[in-house]
């Protein structure tokens, strides 16, 4: 299923950033991502709007959470 696919794809891209520590300075900074993942069916608007819709909705989740314009629903 393409939704799977691209929530799984997603997913490995958040776990690569956090459990991957990004030397500064003296110190190695950890950091998290949240991802909302949309597909573009009609237009690329309305694609970016449903992404940035399941973004908020992956930051209202919790650090490191993947959404998908399904999860809206």
């Amino acid at each position: 299923d393409a939704a799977e696919h691209e929530w799984a794809g997603s997913a490995r891209v958040r776990d690569v950033i956090a459990t991957t520590g990004f030397p500064f300075e003296d110190a190695v900074i950890h950091t998290s991502v949240s991802i909302g993942v949309s597909r573009i069916d009609a237009t690329f608007d309305k694609g970016y709007r449903d992404a940035d819709k399941a973004l908020y909705l992956a930051k209202r989740s919790g650090q490191n959470q993947v959404k998908t314009v399904d999860d809206l629903r």
